[in-house]
């Protein structure tokens, strides 16, 4: 199986682009003059979801003729997903 490489890690920067967008709109100064985030879980959801699997992606490509290009999904264990109810 062939991965596009470039488009994987172009997804991965438009998720952390959404992400981070989603979180600015979302700053407010609460009673005590602290900067807060205050978001609904929705908003949230998609942008970390598709940034999971682009890391995941990135993280299990490899090259078979660089062993400097490897697997790391071993070394990184399962990733954390949002809102999963547990």
């Amino acid at each position: 199986m062939k991965v596009d490489f470039n488009n994987v890690r172009l997804q991965a920067v438009n998720a952390y682009k959404e992400l981070v967008e989603v979180l600015n709109k979302n700053i407010s100064e609460d009673h005590n003059g602290m900067n807060i985030v205050q978001i609904d879980i929705s908003e949230l959801q998609k942008p970390l979801d598709d940034l999971r699997t682009m890391l995941a992606t990135i993280a299990c490509t490899y090259d078979k003729l660089n062993e400097e290009f490897k697997d790391l999904t071993d070394e990184i264990g399962e990733l954390s997903i949002f809102n999963s109810g547990e």
